[in-house]
């Protein structure tokens, strides 16, 4: 049974593995110099042998530390739906977050939508929040549940002590 071959990423193109090994380069330039003095090769390569051809070239890119092999061409689109991937994978996990947060649905899609707010429906939160800023009950209520937050927290940060624990 043979695997596939892993398709070429975007992150392989920019960053690829190291084409060959200095051994490599030393043993290809023996070889072309070689091939150099070997009339039979020459012949072959006067006349226009394919193979012979292939085996200069391809002990030239390895003597100059590129691949035996030229890289096959770029697809843009490959590249691009690369993206695309990992875009929807950042947003599912995105949602997920915000879900644990106990977001719904609807507020999701907006967040994520960058939905612009409509100006009477921010000054009605903006009162809302004033109103409950004014209420001590609220702010303590508030201050308890940021305190057990992030009294939850793994962080290495000092905590303050929780509001409700005083």
């Amino acid at each position: 049974m043979t695997e596939a071959a892993p398709a070429v990423g975007a992150s392989d193109i920019i960053n690829p593995a190291p084409a060959v090994t200095q051994v490599d380069i030393d043993m290809a330039n023996v070889r072309m110099e070689f091939l150099k003095t070997d009339t039979a090769f020459q012949d072959r390569v006067k006349k226009g042998d394919p193979a012979a051809f292939a085996e200069r070239t391809k002990l030239w890119r390895v003597a100059h530390g590129l691949p035996p092999e030229a890289a096959p061409p770029v697809n843009t689109a490959d590249v691009l739906a690369q993206e695309d991937t990992r875009a929807l994978a950042e947003n599912e996990s995105r949602v997920n977050l915000m879900r644990g947060d106990g977001l719904d649905d609807q507020q999701i899609y907006e967040i994520l939508n960058q939905r612009p707010m409509p100006y009477e429906e921010r000054q009605m939160h903006e009162r809302e929040l004033a109103r409950l800023k004014r209420d001590k009950a609220w702010v303590q209520r508030y201050l308890t549940a940021i305190a057990k937050r992030v009294g939850k927290c793994d962080c290495s940060r000092p905590q303050r002590p929780c509001p409700s624990a005083v």
